[in-house]
């Protein structure tokens, strides 16, 4: 495996002007992730804007033997996002979405954070179940499997892709889905993302114009009680009630009682999705020890 310091780009094909090395002035910015318990310092950041640029990229990482990481929203728990020495190809410019009301479709790029899918798709009255921070990098999810809030009502995010396009290790374009290249559409719905950079996402939509959401906190021995009536409850609930729970510090906030601030509690957050002419009091009753607001 050889250093992104031997990698060569062709000025051609116009991801040079793009492309940020350890001395250049923004790199200190460009190199850093989200996940801060990952600090890694790339050798050369090729921010990608088209397709034709991430061929470029890979075309030249491959040719280099050099160490690659693919980002879009710098989110991935293990890292993956970057690495040390090696070359990062950054998606974050490519964040186009095209919604397709008529039938329910979606297509986004690979640079999509969930927010960029989110604002188009409700603005259609439509939604792609996806996670539940807006900054994330959408490919990232998808290619993980995607869990979220819309799980229970909708399935994971990679149940809801019907297509993928993305530039192999050679730099040719392939797409995957049921009718062409079904075993990589296969591993790439959930097997992560080292078979290729996936720079289009085709996905089907679900109609949603309306959710109950409420969160709450509890501490001490009512945390045992409401777990475990969770546990018992949530078998038997309909699928368009998410009902979950984190176990934390309560946050330094001026919405929680100074008491409770730094407490271990149980989290709670409760979604109910659809029916809109669902009564909250009703709402209420079903879900206990939760306050819901439309």
């Amino acid at each position: 495996m050889t250093s992104a310091a031997t990698l060569s780009i062709n000025p051609a094909q116009s991801t040079h002007r793009r492309s940020l090395a350890s001395g250049d002035h923004t790199y200190p910015e460009a190199r850093t992730v989200w996940n801060g318990m990952v600090a890694r310092n790339p050798g050369l950041i090729v921010r990608c804007a088209t397709v034709g640029e991430v061929r470029a990229a890979v075309r030249a990482a491959h040719s280099a033997n050099a160490l690659t990481a693919v980002r879009c929203g710098g989110h991935s728990l293990a890292g993956h996002s970057t690495c040390d020495g090696g070359v990062v190809i950054d998606l974050s410019p490519m964040r186009s979405v095209a919604v397709h009301p008529e039938n329910r479709r979606a297509r986004f790029s690979g640079g999509c954070l969930l927010g960029d899918v989110d604002r188009a798709t409700q603005a259609a009255g439509l939604v792609f179940p996806a996670g539940v921070v807006s900054q994330t990098g959408a490919a990232g999810l998808v290619l993980g499997g995607g869990y979220g809030w819309l799980t229970r009502g909708f399935g994971m995010s990679c149940d809801n892709v019907e297509a993928f396009t993305l530039v192999v290790a050679d730099g040719s374009i392939v797409r995957a889905s049921e009718a062409e290249n079904p075993e990589l559409f296969w591993a790439l719905r959930g097997g992560g993302g080292n078979f290729g950079v996936v720079t289009e996402f085709e996905v089907k939509l679900h109609p949603l114009s309306s959710v109950l959401f409420g969160t709450a906190m509890c501490l001490g021995d009512d945390m045992t009680r409401v777990l475990q009536y969770w546990r018992a409850f949530m078998p038997q609930a309909r699928d368009r009630l998410k009902w979950s729970f984190s176990l934390r510090l309560a946050p330094d906030t001026e919405n929680i009682p100074a008491s409770v601030r730094g407490a271990q509690v149980a989290s709670q957050s409760v979604l109910w999705i659809g029916d809109p002419e669902l009564d909250v009091r009703t709402s209420t009753m079903r879900f206990p020890f939760v306050t819901l607001s439309p």
